[in-house]
C-alpha cells in the first residue's frame, strides 16, 4: 500500500517502497507516458506502475524491442517538450539496442531519462543474473549517468538527473539495482521543489560586452549572410527571420535546420549541405558575403559540405544554445553563447531603436551582385524511366503536394534524405530529417512523435508520412506494431528497391564496385502489411500513384503502408558524401 500526498507542489511518500516512491516522483514531475520494456531486474517498478495505470494516473506503451524504445523515447521527448521517460531491465535490456536512440538524442539536444534495472547489489560483478556494467557503455551516449547505490541516493540523484537532462540538453540514465527497489520506505520522503528548471538561461553568456563585440564586428559589412540550423525552433527563428527581414539579410538553413522556415519566404535560398539546393551553395560561397552568421548549427560532416562551411575568408560569428559544438569552429571571430531568441530579439531592439546600425545591402541588391535567383531545386524528367518504376523525386513531390495541409514529413536515413529535398512544405514544422548520427532505426521516432501529438491533443489530426527504405524497413518493421497497437495515424512509405539504394549510388559515383547493397531475397512488403494487420497499397509505376486516393489513407484513424517501386537507377545528388567518404575522387572530379 502506498501512502503519498502532494500538494503546494510538494511529494510527501510515507510508506511502501522506493519503486513505488520512484512512479510516484515521475508522476510528481509530470511523467504521463511510459514506454516499458518488461524484465526481472525492473520487476519492481513494473508492478509499481501497474498500480498507477489501474489508478488512471499514468499510461504505459510496450515497444517491440529496446532499440525501438530509444527511439521512441526520442521522438516523444522532443515532439511534446516533455521529459521523456523509459524504463528497460539490466545487461541485454541496455545492450540490445537502446544506445543508438540515445546517441541521436545526445547529438540533437533532446532530453530524456531511462531508467534501468541491475542485479541485487550482493552480486554486481559476482555472477548476477544478466548483470552487464551498463554505466560504463552508456557514459559516451549520456550527459548524466550514474548508478543509485543505496536508498539515501534516491532522491538527490534523480533531482540530478532530471535538472542534468534539462540544463545539458541530452539523455539521462540511472541504474537501479532490484533489492534497492524493493526495499520499504521507513522514513518519510518529503520533497518540495521541482527540480525542473523554470528558465534555461543559466547559459546565457551574450552580455553587453558581447553584444557591443558583435556589433562592432558587423559595422561596415554590406553582405551578410544568416547560416541557421538544427537548434533554430520555432521560437527561435522567429526572432531571426524578424532581424532578417528588417535588414533584408538572406540566409540558409542545413538540411536539419530547414523544419521551422518558410521555404517560399524571399530571403530564403535554400538547404546547404546533402543533397542540397544550388542557390544556397552559390550565396554561401560567393566571395561578395563579407559576414557569415552561424546560428544553432550541428556544424556536422553531412550540413558543411564536409566541413567546407568552417572555412571561412570573411568575418565568421557563431551563435548557439551552449558551447557544445565551439570546437567545431576554432576560427570564428566571435563565439556566443546562450538563448538564440533573447540574443536576436535583443539585435532587433538595439538596431529598431537607434542604438547600432548595420548598413547592409538590401536582398534584391545582393540576388543581381551574386548571380543567384532563387531556391534552385535540380531538375528530372518526371515521365521518363527506363524500367517502369517510380522516380523517387516524383514520389515525394507529389505525395507532398496531395497530403493535407500540416502533414509531417520525416525522411530516414538513406535515399529518403535525397527525396527529402523535394518535399513541398505547407507550413513551417513539418519537414524534419537526422543526419548526424545516420542511423538507418531513426525512423522509429515518428511513434513517440505520434503519441506526443495525440498527448497533446487527443482529438488531434495532424497526420505523420514517413518515408524509408526498404533496407531500413527490413531491419524492424515489426516496431510498425506499436502503430497498430497506438491506433497512431502514421503512413510509412517504404521506397522498394531490393537494395541499400544510397550505399551503392555512393559506390558507382565514387568509380567503386557496387557490392554489397544488393539484397538476395526480396521481402513481400504486401504480406507483411497483412501480417501486422496494417492497410496497404503497392504502387509499381508513377500511373498507379497519380491515381492514388490519398485521401482515404488519411481518413483512418491508424497506420497504413505505401510500398512504392521507386527507380534504382535514379543516383541521388550527393557530392557531399563523396567529399566525406571518397576525399581523392572528389578532388579529381571536384564534385
Amino acid at each position: 500500500m502506498i501512502a503519498s500526498e502532494e500538494c503546494n507542489n510538494k511529494l510527501s511518500i510515507h510508506s511502501g517502497t522506493y519503486a513505488d516512491f520512484l512512479v510516484k516522483y515521475l508522476e510528481w514531475i509530470g511523467t504521463k507516458l511510459i514506454y516499458m520494456i518488461v524484465g526481472g531486474a525492473n520487476e519492481p517498478l513494473t508492478q509499481s506502475i501497474c498500480h498507477e495505470y489501474e489508478q488512471g494516473k499514468i499510461d504505459y506503451v510496450f515497444p517491440m524491442s529496446e532499440l525501438g524504445l530509444g527511439f521512441c523515447l526520442y521522438g516523444y521527448s522532443k515532439e511534446s517538450g516533455k521529459l521523456g521517460v523509459g524504463l528497460v531491465t539490466s545487461g541485454p535490456g541496455v545492450t540490445s539496442g537502446v544506445t543508438d536512440g540515445m546517441e541521436v538524442a545526445r547529438k540533437n539536444n533532446v532530453p530524456f531519462l531511462l531508467l534501468s534495472g541491475q542485479s541485487k547489489t550482493t552480486r554486481i560483478g559476482n555472477g548476477g543474473f544478466q548483470y552487464s556494467d551498463t554505466i560504463s557503455m552508456l557514459d559516451a551516449v549520456t550527459v548524466y549517468n550514474t548508478s543509485i547505490d543505496y536508498v539515501d541516493q534516491m532522491i538527490w540523484k534523480l533531482d540530478k538527473a532530471v535538472r542534468e537532462a534539462y540544463i545539458q540538453r541530452g539523455p539521462v540514465h540511472l541504474s537501479i539495482p532490484i533489492d534497492i527497489l524493493q526495499e520499504r520506505i521507513i522514513t518519510p520522503l518529503v520533497l518540495r521543489d521541482s527540480p525542473i528548471p523554470e528558465k534555461d538561461n543559466y547559459l546565457f553568456n551574450a552580455d553587453s560586452r558581447r553584444f557591443r563585440r558583435i556589433f562592432k564586428l558587423l559595422e561596415g559589412k554590406k553582405q551578410i549572410l544568416l547560416i541557421l540550423g538544427q537548434n533554430c525552433d520555432k521560437r527561435t527563428m522567429q526572432s531571426i527571420i524578424k532581424f532578417s527581414e528588417l535588414k533584408g539579410v538572406p540566409f540558409v538553413t542545413s538540411p536539419q535546420g530547414k523544419t521551422w522556415v518558410n521555404s517560399s519566404h524571399s530571403n530564403y535560398y535554400g538547404v546547404y549541405g546533402f543533397s542540397g539546393d544550388p542557390s544556397a551553395t552559390a550565396i554561401v560561397e560567393n566571395s561578395n558575403i563579407d559576414c557569415k552568421i552561424i546560428v544553432g548549427h550541428e556544424l556536422a560532416d553531412f550540413s558543411t559540405e564536409g566541413g567546407k562551411l568552417m572555412i571561412s575568408n570573411c568575418c565568421t560569428i557563431y551563435i548557439d544554445e551552449n558551447e557544445k559544438y565551439f570546437d567545431r569552429i576554432p576560427y570564428a571571430d566571435l563565439r556566443v553563447s546562450g538563448p538564440i531568441d533573447e540574443i536576436f530579439e535583443n539585435i532587433t531592439k538595439e538596431i529598431s531603436e537607434s542604438y547600432y546600425e548595420i548598413d547592409t545591402i538590401p536582398n534584391n541588391e545582393l540576388l543581381f551582385k551574386s548571380n543567384v535567383s532563387s531556391v534552385d531545386k535540380i531538375a528530372y524528367d518526371k515521365n521518363h524511366n527506363r524500367n517502369g518504376s517510380i522516380k523517387p523525386q516524383y514520389l515525394f513531390e507529389e505525395l507532398s503536394k496531395r497530403s493535407p495541409t500540416g502533414t509531417l514529413f520525416y525522411g530516414n536515413t538513406g535515399k529518403s534524405w535525397w527525396g527529402m529535398s523535394y518535399v513541398e512544405m505547407s507550413r513551417e514544422g513539418t519537414f524534419n530529417v537526422e543526419q548526424d548520427h545516420g542511423s538507418m532505426n531513426w525512423w522509429r521516432c515518428v511513434i513517440g512523435v505520434s503519441e506526443a501529438l495525440k498527448e497533446k491533443n487527443p482529438n488531434n489530426t495532424e497526420r505523420i508520412v514517413c518515408f524509408l527504405g526498404d533496407g531500413s524497413a527490413g531491419m524492424g518493421s515489426n516496431d510498425m506494431l506499436i502503430a497498430v497497437e497506438r491506433e497512431l495515424p502514421i503512413i510509412f512509405v517504404i521506397l522498394d528497391d531490393g537494395k541499400h539504394g544510397l550505399v551503392e549510388d555512393g559506390q558507382i559515383l565514387a568509380n567503386l564496385k557496387a557490392f554489397g547493397c544488393e539484397r538476395r531475397h526480396k521481402i513481400n512488403w504486401s504480406e507483411s502489411a497483412k501480417s501486422m494487420h496494417m492497410p496497404y497499397v503497392t504502387l509499381d509505376n508513377k500511373f498507379e500513384l497519380d491515381r492514388l486516393d490519398i485521401d482515404s489513407l488519411f481518413e483512418r484513424n491508424r497506420p497504413s503502408i505505401i510500398v512504392a517501386k521507386v527507380d534504382f537507377t535514379e543516383r541521388a545528388n550527393m557530392g557531399t558524401r563523396l567529399r566525406i567518404m571518397h576525399k581523392e575522387f572528389a578532388e579529381i572530379q571536384n564534385v
